[in-house]
């Protein structure tokens, strides 16, 4: 069932931020590593290296998100603008 869902999907929470912060438990807070399964199931992985700016937010389908918590506002502009298409 994962790897149908993740299968040509865009996402960029690595490894390293699940496994270094706090907030994430260190690696625990979800049971699976997000990098990870997105690799081994056809996912497309993005990190802050792959975008012209941290702030950019990455539109797949229906899903909006950003890698910069501060951009949520630009998120919800653009949830709106998709909505509104």
């Amino acid at each position: 069932m994962v790897s149908s869902w993740l299968r040509g999907r865009k996402s960029g929470f690595p490894n390293s931020t699940e496994i270094t912060k706090d907030w994430a438990k260190n690696g625990t807070l979800l049971p699976v590593m997000l990098e990870n399964q997105l690799r081994a199931n056809g996912g497309i992985f993005q990190s802050k290296s792959d975008l012209n700016d941290k702030n950019d937010v990455v539109i797949d389908k229906r899903i909006v998100s950003t890698m910069f918590l501060p951009s949520s506002a630009i998120v919800a502009k653009e949830m709106i603008m998709q909505i509104e298409n």
